[in-house]
């Protein structure tokens, strides 16, 4: 059984492990299983060996599999897959998770990131062991930059290339746009 959250716009679908495999190698079924639009898309390069990289985690800790497996994101209006997002494991020793995300370039500029980040941080810090979420960007990539800020992440550091930033319990932004109440 797969888990879901739901926006005004968007479902975030998290793979089970059947549907997770058949990612890599059949996407169509994969759209066809969620009774979704086909989007025709293919995982190659860089993409598919992350995923088959996250796959292993699925499959060796169960319990924790919507930590590791890809998060699909879909619009409602065009009941098509738009993006997805991913946890990069569950909760470190400081309670940190980082999140991961992309968006197919035909719906960029709409929202639907901004969207569906919020909600999948919000998801991650309703858990008592998630004390902050981390997400990494490239420092050429003023888009995902905008996104991050969008929800309310602040940016920690700059490291060579890679922007890191942070969202908390204790982030001021996480407070206010939770009208003062912790997760």
């Amino acid at each position: 059984m797969m888990f879901e959250l739901q926006t005004a716009r968007l479902r975030l679908i998290a793979l089970d492990l059947e549907n997770f495999r058949m990612s890599l190698n059949d996407p169509r079924k994969v759209e066809e299983n969620l009774g979704l639009e086909s989007t025709n898309q293919v995982l190659d390069g860089p993409l598919r060996e992350a995923v088959g990289q996250m796959l292993d985690g699925v499959a060796e800790d169960k319990e924790n599999n919507l930590w590791h497996t890809l998060w699909r994101i879909v619009a409602k209006d065009k009941n098509r897959i738009v993006g997805g997002l991913d946890f990069k494991g569950p909760p470190d020793d400081n309670g940190e998770v980082q999140v991961g995300y992309g968006v197919q370039p035909a719906h960029r500029g709409k929202g639907y990131m901004a969207e569906a980040l919020q909600e999948a941080v919000r998801w991650a810090l309703s858990h008592p062991q998630v004390s902050a979420v981390l997400a990494e960007t490239e420092g050429t990539n003023p888009a995902s930059h905008r996104v991050l800020e969008k929800v309310g992440f602040v940016r920690r550091r700059d490291a060579g290339e890679m922007v890191w930033w942070r969202m908390g319990r204790d982030t001021e932004q996480t407070k206010r746009r939770q009208g003062g109440h912790e997760c």
